[in-house]
């Protein structure tokens, strides 16, 4: 704690007399009235501790003060006879109920108490009330004042209402001129589009002495700087002016004053240089489906600018530069935060607006899933089973596969609007080697990269052999088909026409196949096919022959009339019959 200094009087600027900060003790003063609240100590409410430490004085340390009573603080004896200029300076802090209490300093008259008015004034008529918003200072001209302990801090609350009450952290009385110049600022520029400038400001700036010169400050949060003040006709009314800045910038300000030996800084203002901002964009889907989102947004309100057009920022990047405000937005995941900003024409140059609020997009990004077999060879066909995701596949009867040059779609079966099955002839001499794949939807495209794989058609599964390899017009007959790997599942086998597939039996590599020829069945080969779901199969054919005419009857008849054939005849006619089948 400094104690109450006493010290020789020594005419300067201002010279100390005493100084009391409580920080060890009460510095001596004295509490009386009604309700005895002035109390010294940690402080517990209100600002939550003294000006220098914990402690103060305070109308109560540790809750609200009490209603409907006077208290008062006295100070301690200090000889101010010998001072040319006595001024009284106070460090408090107060927040006090406006509704009828207040916080005065009063002095001794000789008769009566009487309120003793600050350098610059109460904050209002009835003195300290309401929220000082922080410590703050405050100047008492001591003039006629003998003797510090004729002065006191005075509380007057009322029956109702009550705060956190009065709370003094330093007190100090000093000879001379210890009294800064007040600054109270008349005109501060409010947030505005005006990139040009220059930006008006004005205070009222006193002393309660003589003279003072004053300078406006500025920062922009990366550059400072001063402009001048212009003092008006009566003396206190300055002016001056900020120089325009780029949008987006937050210029502070704040006057300098000084008296010659005290120096005042009024504090900190700030306003915002900004260009509107457009409005939010949104999409009229909740989940919009499709590689591009169609996005709309309202144009910056009242403007002081020209709007040349937008910037689009896709997670924080640019990726649209639309006139209109609205676009055709590519996405790429399921998530995106898009924001917008206008572009002005200002007298600065082109020049980018605020963002609008973002967007949180949610998207259905068509994409292939799967591709089965992801495998082919050349010259043959095969069933490719594609599962995509937000394509509608057969929405508006589209279902296309792109698969490449050498890659030709037959067939088309929609399975459902995520699944499809594309059989595909894959020509002989088709490029070797990955390939992308391109699925369409009734949303849109989707790209798989690498997606399907060519290979050499030298090593393709095939049908290695069929036995027997031929059969007769009307017959009914078994079939075995060799294939260089068994089916992946229950095939289907095409025997071409006029050949009809009864029962088929698969014994690994082996089908075994019920089979009837029809009576009208064309001759000739006829190319077998077996499919097993995924992959068609060929390369063997079975002959279909003429069904045989049966030999002429032979008659043994006598001269000039007929006769039953013999037994001989009918044995030659069956032989020759045989023969004929085994030749076929």
């Amino acid at each position: 704690m400094i104690p109450a200094l006493l010290l020789p009087l020594v005419l300067a600027a201002s010279d100390p007399l005493a100084v009391w900060d409580f920080a060890e003790d009460d510095g001596g003063f004295q509490p009386s009235g009604e309700a005895d609240q002035w109390e010294w100590g940690p402080v517990a409410s209100g600002p939550g501790a003294g000006w220098n430490g914990e402690d103060a004085w305070a109308t109560l340390l540790d809750r609200d003060y009490f209603n409907d009573g006077d208290d008062y603080l006295t100070f301690p004896t200090l000889d101010l006879t010998g001072a040319s200029r006595p001024v009284l300076g106070l460090a408090h802090w107060y927040d006090i109920d406006e509704g009828g209490d207040a916080g005065l300093v009063e002095r001794w008259d000789g008769a009566a108490w009487q309120p003793l008015e600050p350098v610059y004034g109460y904050p209002t008529d009835a003195g300290f009330t309401g929220a000082s918003d922080g410590w703050v200072e405050d100047w008492f001209d001591l003039d006629g004042v003998s003797d510090a302990s004729l002065l006191r801090l005075a509380f007057h609350a009322d029956a109702s209402g009550a705060r956190a009450g009065w709370y003094l952290g330093l007190a100090r009385i000093e000879d001379g001129d210890p009294v800064p110049p007040l600054v109270v600022y008349t005109l501060l520029p409010e947030d505005t589009q005006d990139v040009e400038g220059p930006y008006a400001v004005a205070a009222r700036i006193v002393d309660d002495l003589g003279a003072v010169s004053a300078e406006l400050r500025w920062s922009d949060g990366v550059d400072e700087g001063t402009a001048p003040l212009a003092v008006e006709a009566d003396g206190e009314t300055w002016d001056g002016e900020l120089d325009g800045v780029e949008p987006g910038t937050e210029l502070c300000w704040w006057i300098e004053a000084t008296d010659g030996d005290n120096l005042a800084t009024g504090e900190t203002a700030c306003f915002s240089v900004r260009l509107p901002a457009p409005g939010p964009p949104a999409v009229a889907a909740d989940r919009p489906v499709g590689a591009a989102v169609p996005l709309a947004w309202e144009p910056p309100e009242d403007p002081l600018y020209p709007v040349l057009g937008y910037v689009v920022y896709r997670d924080g990047e640019p990726v649209a530069w639309p006139v209109d405000p609205e676009v055709e937005l590519p996405v790429s995941a399921e998530r995106h935060e898009v924001v917008v900003s206008a572009v002005f024409d200002t007298p600065r140059g082109d020049r980018e607006g605020e963002p609008s609020e973002a967007l949180e997009l949610e998207t259905a990004i068509p994409a292939v899933v799967d591709l089965s077999p992801a495998e082919v060879w050349q010259g043959e066909r095969v069933h490719l089973a594609v599962t995509a995701r937000y394509l509608l596949l057969g929405a508006e009867g589209v279902a296309e596969l792109d698969a490449g040059e050498g890659v030709e779609v037959v067939d088309t079966e929609v399975l459902d609007v995520d699944r499809a099955v594309f059989t595909v002839e894959v020509a002989a001499d088709a490029a070797t080697g990955a390939r992308a794949l391109t699925l369409t939807g009734g949303a849109g495209s989707a790209t798989l990269e690498d997606a399907l794989t060519v290979l050499d058609g030298a090593d393709r599964p095939a049908l290695l052999a069929i036995s027997p390899d031929a059969a007769e017009q009307g017959e009914a007959l078994t079939l075995e088909i060799s294939a260089s790997d068994p089916p992946e599942a229950s095939p289907t086998v095409d025997l071409g026409d006029g050949i009809i597939v009864g029962g088929i039996e698969v014994d690994g590599a082996t089908i075994r196949v019920e089979a009837t020829v029809e009576a009208d069945a064309p001759v000739g080969l006829h190319p077998v096919t077996v499919d097993d779901g995924r992959r068609v199969l060929g390369g063997v054919e079975l002959r279909v022959r003429d069904r045989a005419a049966p030999p002429e009857p032979v008659c043994g008849c006598a001269a000039g009339g007929s006769r039953a054939p013999t037994a001989l005849a009918l044995l030659s006619l069956l032989a020759a019959a045989l023969a004929f089948r085994r030749r076929g």
